[in-house]
């Protein structure tokens, strides 16, 4: 046995030696290179341009374009094609904040906006209440969701022949013998308020859908601990579906204030029939369009550049400020 160790104690010291004299490198296997192998192909990703480049001209011709036309037009005194353009700097700032128009129009958008959105989600949590526990909710909410697909155009048009002091509402309160609240529906004290009501109707079924579909990614186990604990159908909307729900409604109010501020086809159909619609009813987009487009005289496109950049303005700093109202942290349940 010790004539065994002494040979590989040897042999171990001989290994050593030669691995030195022949250097660090030496030990090291070089990786044999395949000459039949083929030489690597580059990876290019595959052009985008040729997609992009159209969808972005028309961007930019349409869009982009007529809106920087339009701010510059802004500070200018320009009756359309065919009459000189003068450069009349912040004039038509200061007079849309001089003219009672634009004020009245500012304020009725104002109030469209305020009441029709809470009206909206008024009429949102009522169906939530409803609809929670219904069976056949999903047929349901396909009929809900029809009005918001309907044109605002035609919308107008119903509501109007609905309203029209001959139309249908005044004939069925004729039909019943209540004669004595036939109304003119579409007079300058009630117009407004038929307004609001055909703009609830018509963004409400948005507002159901998207808040439904929040609702159905709460977890059902929240829903029965509650009704252990014998909670109401309303305190389960306010400490649960609410709370839970709070993202999706800040898209939902968002959504409506935009479209409750840009309403003009539904109010020129339903109050306009007979001309421009009265001073009662405008929006703020009804107001520009009068501006642009009058019925007498010719139209005074530098002003109504002016009211639409301010518009933007306005509606920009709404919707960010409501944004930022309506954010909420992630809930984990």
């Amino acid at each position: 046995m010790t004539t065994t160790s002494n040979d590989t104690v040897a042999t171990g010291a001989e290994q050593e030696a030669a691995r030195l004299l022949r250097g660090p490198r030496a030990g090291r296997r070089r990786p044999v290179r395949d000459d039949h192998r083929p030489a690597a192909r580059r990876t290019t990703a595959p052009p985008f341009w040729p997609f992009v480049a159209p969808a972005l001209v028309v961007y930019l011709v349409l869009y982009v374009g007529p809106a920087l036309f339009g701010l510059g037009a802004s500070f200018t005194r320009w009756q359309g094609l065919g009459s000189p353009m003068s450069f009349d700097g912040l004039g038509n700032y200061v007079r849309m904040l001089r003219d009672p128009g634009v004020g009245r129009a500012l304020l009725n958008t104002g109030v469209l906006m305020v009441v029709g959105l809470l009206g909206v989600l008024a009429v949102s949590m009522v169906a939530l209440l409803v609809l929670q526990r219904m069976r056949g909710r999903r047929f349901v909410r396909v009929v809900i969701f029809i009005p918001y697909l309907i044109s605002p155009i035609a919308i107008g048009v119903a509501f109007g022949f609905l309203l029209d002091p001959e139309g249908l509402l005044n004939s069925l309160l004729s039909l019943v013998r209540l004669e004595g609240l036939r109304q003119s529906w579409l007079g300058p004290d009630l117009v407004f308020q038929c307004v609001i009501l055909a703009v609830i109707w018509s963004l409400s079924g948005l507002a159901i859908v998207l808040l439904m579909a929040a609702v159905d990614n709460i977890p059902h186990s929240l829903y029965e601990n509650a009704d252990l604990a014998g909670a109401t159908a309303l305190q389960r909307l306010t400490h649960i579906t609410v709370p839970l729900s709070r993202g999706i409604l800040g898209v939902v109010v968002t959504l409506c204030m935009i479209q409750l501020m840009k309403v003009f086809d539904l109010v020129y159909t339903l109050t306009g029939a007979t001309g421009v619609p009265p001073y009662a009813a405008r929006t703020f987009a009804v107001e520009q369009y009068v501006t642009l487009a009058p019925v007498e005289g010719r139209p005074d496109f530098g002003y109504g550049a002016a009211m639409g950049v301010a518009f933007v303005i306005l509606v920009t700093v709404l919707v960010v400020a409501m944004r930022r109202i309506m954010r909420s942290e992630t809930i984990e349940y």
